[in-house]
């Protein structure tokens, strides 16, 4: 049996060992990659969310204190106008998975949009299917 020591060069074990330590590597990497894009993805939705609810609360002067009118109100967030809307927009959802309020809700990536509406006095955000989606 031949020895695995050599004088010249690099063994076949320390090879073997650099090639595993860079396929880890590359590995850990590309999923660290990965859970980045995701995290990015939810925090821009987040970022939309907080839009419309600005937007809402300017438009229709829902804060704190202040009295309504007791209008029953809905509309769309237009994302790419930054604007209350009563045409539904296409979907500008980033991650698949939306989350308001604690109720979470599902869709295709481009395929949601954010509908708010205000009842009795009271607002709801939630994600909808936007338009021209099945």
């Amino acid at each position: 049996m031949r020895k695995l020591t050599s004088t010249r060069g690099l063994s076949r074990i320390e090879l073997i060992c650099i090639i595993v330590i860079i396929a880890v590597l590359l590995i850990a990497a590309g999923l660290w990659w990965h859970n980045y894009q995701i995290s990015t993805m939810i925090s821009r939705d987040n970022l939309t969310l907080r839009r419309a609810l600005s937007r809402v609360e300017i438009d229709w002067l829902v804060t704190a204190g202040e009295d309504n009118g007791g209008e029953d109100r809905m509309a769309y967030f237009d994302a790419v106008l930054t604007k209350l809307t009563e045409d539904k927009p296409a979907g500008y959802n980033e991650y698949h998975t939306m989350t308001i309020d604690g109720r979470t809700y599902e869709g295709e990536r481009n395929t949601m949009v954010i509908k708010a509406t205000l009842k009795d006095g009271v607002l709801r955000l939630d994600w909808v299917k936007g338009d021209g989606v099945r």
